[in-house]
């Protein structure tokens, strides 16, 4: 396949992956508060007398909506519950969390938390009894526990969901009916082979989305009722609200029953808030006696006692000045403790400076008594000790003078090995030149007796050293010199000759290598308009390339357009779908045609390649062929 249909093919997918990210990761704002119930808030009392009219007619609507209740996926609308659920969602404040965090539910380790919340719930909501296999059942599910599992947590989203029998058909509207950010993932198609490794963790992750959705529903839920099972306690903050959803529920229930008249209802209320305002202000008085009484009693407390804040400074002062008390107490008696210990280590080391004391003494007499016993006396020993003195003077500077000898010698030494390392060098030389001599043929030479030979660890070192060598040497080496010059100049006019004729050989072989450029340059010339004939085809087969780019994508926004009419259109996008097949067939066939004359073109460049080098190389051959004739 050629390079530009592979690169729009890459193009296409990467497209296709980047809108499926998109559509994952987008959660709307209005799905987002969702989760919002409908009885969050209910009304003060104020608004509540005011529009209990209109709140009769809402109840009546809701009634008439329930009796008429049909399939929600037959009808193709919402249940009255999510109708409620929107309406009052549209309300919630921008602050709220969303609801749903679309995590990489393509990762093992979040499929395994995924897993485990899920079959939790699905246990605590008796969709099986047993745990185990609800976790098995999800490591790998069929279509059939899929659909079961959904349908279950649907009913638990929202009791008044009824599923048709075409569930695979029906699931993706409800989910955009409940506002589910997977339901643009969720096909027909794929619902009828759930169990496909791709589909798994779409799958999966829906059933985690419906699983959170339940849990918050009834968490509200059931924070709703905790809210209204409240005492009858006029100081709680719901104790309003309970009155007037006692109201609400009591007049609901006549207007179920078809009563008309809330007099009796109305009248309750008014006696349950009337009782609320008068036993609110007797409250109100008594407070205000028990606030003076206090008063008064603190005033007097204040003028019989200090103030507290001055007994708090004076409190916090002491409490201060103790722990710098206890500080400074702590302080000295680390340092009594730190004198005791110097004090114990100072008379130990006393101790011990006097033991060695008395070994010293010990040993001192016992030296006495055995220079006594050899008979010497100290001043025998200091004239021995003095005689060492001078003869230790003397010894050094007999050592000095040894060492300006020793100096001496070494530069007088340094100096001869420099004048013999040159005599053994020019030594060298001379016989060298003599080898070299002797190795010319026709030149007659005695090379022993021209050879210098010197040994300098010899006690002789001039004994074999030649002492006519300017009177015999000199002259044979002069003769052999001017012998050598001669057949340098014969041999200086043959190399002139045979220049001259390499110059004449040299020209013919410039003659040959102009020729031999001249082909050069036409085979250059020759695989230039190659060159150029491969250019514009490529040329050529890009802007093919970029027409079946347009073609292609002209056909997915045809694509596009008719998944967004499906609803309306069933039998047209059908036909569609067979024209852009038949479409896709022509252009795939179009692209093998395009193939196959490309590598047919490839071929013949190829060969037409090939056939330019083995004639290249059959005129290197020649012309190596002609230099080599040329040359001989």
């Amino acid at each position: 396949m050629s390079f530009g249909v592979e690169s729009s093919q890459k193009r296409q997918s990467i497209d296709t992956l980047l809108e499926t990210s998109n559509k994952i990761r987008r959660l709307s704002s209005s799905t987002a508060y969702r989760m919002s119930f409908f009885l969050d808030n209910l009304p003060s009392p104020d608004q509540y007398l005011n529009e209990h009219t209109s709140a009769l007619h809402d109840f009546e609507d809701y009634r008439s909506i329930v009796s008429s209740q049909t399939s929600l996926l037959s009808e193709g609308g919402p249940s009255p519950f999510i109708t409620r659920f929107n309406q009052t969602s549209t309300d919630a404040p921008h602050e709220r969390k969303p609801l749903y965090d679309l995590k990489p539910f393509k990762d093992l380790d979040q499929q395994k938390v995924y897993i485990s919340k899920i079959s939790s719930y699905l246990f605590q909501t008796e969709y099986a009894k047993d745990l185990p296999s609800i976790r098995r059942s999800l490591r790998a599910f069929t279509t059939n526990e899929f659909h079961n599992m959904v349908k279950h947590l649907l009913r638990r989203f929202d009791p008044h969901l009824e599923v048709g029998r075409n569930f695979h058909e029906e699931l993706p509207r409800v989910l955009k009916n409940i506002h589910c950010p997977l339901a643009d993932m969720i096909t027909p198609k794929g619902l009828l082979s759930i169990g496909a490794p791709h589909l798994y963790p779409i799958s999966l992750a829906l059933l985690h989305w419906l699983t959170e959705s339940c849990e918050l529903i009834h968490e509200q839920v059931d924070d709703y009722e905790d809210d209204v099972s409240v005492e009858n306690n006029m100081f709680d903050e719901n104790y309003f609200n309970w009155i007037f959803f006692i109201y609400a529920c009591r007049a609901y229930a006549e207007e179920m029953s078809g009563g008309r008249d809330l007099i009796e209802s109305n009248k309750e209320l008014e006696d349950a808030l009337n009782a609320t305002d008068a036993t609110v202000d007797e409250m109100e008085e008594k407070s205000k006696r028990n606030s003076k009484k206090l008063l008064e009693e603190l005033n007097q407390y204040n003028k019989d006692h200090p103030s507290l804040a001055y007994l708090k400074k004076t409190n916090t002062d002491l409490k201060s000045d103790i722990e710098k008390f206890n500080a400074y107490c702590e302080m000295k008696q680390k340092k009594i403790e730190k004198s005791q210990a110097l004090g114990l280590r100072s008379e130990k080391q006393i101790q011990g400076f006097e033991r060695e004391l008395k070994k010293i003494e010990t040993e001192i007499e016992k030296i006495k008594e055995a220079l006594t016993s050899k008979g010497l006396t100290i001043e025998k020993i200091n004239a021995i000790v003095e005689e060492n003195k001078t003869i230790s003077t003397e010894y050094t500077k007999i050592q000095k003078r040894l060492q300006d000898l020793q100096k001496q010698y070494e530069a007088k030494k340094e100096k001869s090995d420099e004048v013999l390392n040159e005599i053994e060098t020019l030594i060298s030389e001379h016989n060298t030149l003599i080898s070299k001599l002797a190795a010319i043929p026709d030149i007659d030479i005695q090379e022993d007796q021209l050879k210098i030979t010197f040994d300098p660890t010899t006690d002789d070192p001039n004994k074999d050293f030649p002492v006519d060598y300017e009177s015999r040497t000199i002259p044979k080496l002069n003769n052999i010199f001017d012998l050598l010059s001669k057949r340098l100049l014969d041999i200086t006019k043959k190399n002139s000759n045979l220049r001259e004729e390499l110059e004449a050989i040299d020209k013919k072989i410039l003659d040959i290598q102009n020729s031999r450029h001249l082909d050069q340059q036409i085979v250059e010339r020759r695989r230039h308009e190659l060159e150029e004939r491969e250019f514009m085809w490529r040329k050529e087969h890009e802007e093919m390339t970029m027409a079946l780019e347009k073609e292609e994508k002209a056909m997915q926004e045809k694509e596009r357009q008719i998944s967004l009419d499906l609803e309306n259109a069933r039998m047209k996008l059908y036909d569609t779908k067979l024209k852009a097949s038949e479409a896709r067939i022509q252009a795939e066939r179009r692209k093998h045609e395009l193939n196959e004359i490309y590598a047919s073109f490839v071929r013949q460049l190829k060969h037409a390649l090939e056939d330019i080098d083995q004639r290249a190389e059959d005129y290197r051959v020649a012309v190596k062929k002609e230099e080599s004739v040329v040359t001989e």
